[in-house]
C-alpha cells in the first residue's frame, strides 16, 4: 500500500499517539468518512479514532474485505504494536450497513481479529438462494437505473425508501442531496452490483460463532433491521437500540450513538 494512500489517517495517528484503545469506523453505501464526524467528535478522547473509506473497484465482497483487513493492519495494528506490544488486540471495528457487512466478511475470512465488532444497521445476509438471486437482480436493476437516470434521480428514489423516512424528516431531502451528489455514478453502480447482499454469502453462522465479541446496534424506527436484531440477540449477540433513529443512525442520532459506543469501549480489553 502506498505511503500516501490515507494521509489524513496517518496525520490522525501522529496526533493520537499514546492511546491504547483504538476504534475504527467504516461507512456505508454512498457514504464517506465525514458521515462519522459528529460521532467521532463525541468519542472519549482517551480512545484513538480512525475512519476508513470503503475500497473502490472491488469485484466481490471478499476482495473488499481483504483490502479493508490490509488497511486496518497497516494503519492501525502495526503502529499500535510498536507503541503498546501488549495491547495489540485492543481494537474495536464499527461498520455501518454495507461497511458492517464488509467487516463481518473480513472476520469470516480471518483477515481481521478485533476485540470487538460493532454492526450498525448491518445485516449478516440472506439465508436462501432464491432470496439472494432476487436481491442481486433488484440491485442490478437499480445500478442500471442509476447510470441511465443520473445521480439526483437515483438519490431521491433511494432515500425515498421507508427505512430512510426518519432521516429525510430530520435532515430534509435537499440536504441529503447536497451531501451525496458529489459521488460518482459508475462507482456506486459497481458497489450496488458487486457488493449486493444477493452476491454475498450469508454470515449468520459467523455472527453466532463470534457472538461474544459482536455488538448489533439498530434504530428503533428501522423495522426490517429490528427483526435482524432479534435474531442476533437469540444467538447471544449483544444488541443496543438507539431511540428515535431509523437506518442512518450516525446521521440521525450521532450523540446517542457515540454514547453507546463509549459504553461499549469501556468493556473492551486494553
Amino acid at each position: 500500500m502506498a505511503s500516501d494512500t490515507y494521509p489524513a489517517v496517518r496525520r490522525s495517528l501522529e496526533n493520537q499517539r499514546g492511546r491504547k484503545q483504538n476504534i475504527v469506523f467504516l461507512h456505508g453505501f454512498m457514504g464517506g468518512c465525514a458521515d462519522w464526524d459528529q460521532v467521532t467528535a463525541a468519542i472519549d478522547p482517551a480512545i484513538r479514532v480512525h475512519t476508513l473509506p470503503i475500497p473502490q473497484g472491488c469485484r466481490d465482497i471478499s476482495e473488499c474485505a481483504r483490502l479493508v483487513g490490509e488497511h486496518v493492519a497497516a494503519l492501525v495494528v502495526a503502529p499500535l504494536k510498536q507503541e503498546h506490544p501488549q495491547s495489540v488486540n485492543a481494537l474495536t471495528l464499527v461498520g455501518y450497513s454495507m461497511g458492517g457487512r464488509i467487516l463481518l466478511e473480513a472476520l469470516a475470512l480471518g483477515v481481521i481479529a478485533p476485540a470487538q465488532l460493532v454492526l450498525v444497521s448491518a445485516s449478516p445476509g440472506l439465508d436462501e438462494a432464491d432470496e439472494r438471486e432476487a436481491r442481486a437482480h433488484r440491485d442490478a436493476q437499480l445500478a442500471a437505473a442509476l447510470l441511465r437516470n443520473g445521480i439526483e434521480t437515483f438519490l431521491r428514489d433511494w432515500y425515498g425508501q421507508s427505512i430512510f423516512a426518519s432521516l429525510v424528516e430530520k435532515m430534509g431531502m435537499e440536504e441529503i442531496l447536497k451531501r451525496r451528489s458529489g459521488g460518482e455514478a459508475e462507482t456506486w453502480a459497481d458497489m450496488l452490483i458487486f457488493l449486493s447482499p444477493g452476491r454475498t454469502p450469508s454470515r449468520w453462522t459467523t455472527l453466532g460463532s463470534n457472538a461474544s465479541r459482536i455488538w448489533f446496534i439498530v434504530g428503533d424506527l428501522d423495522r426490517p433491521y429490528e427483526t435482524a436484531a432479534r435474531r442476533a440477540r437469540s444467538m447471544g449477540v449483544r444488541v443496543e437500540t438507539i431511540a428515535d433513529a431509523g437506518h442512518a443512525i450516525a446521521l440521525e442520532q450521532p450523540q446517542r450513538l457515540a454514547q453507546t459506543l463509549n459504553r461499549i469501549m469501556r468493556e473492551a480489553p486494553v
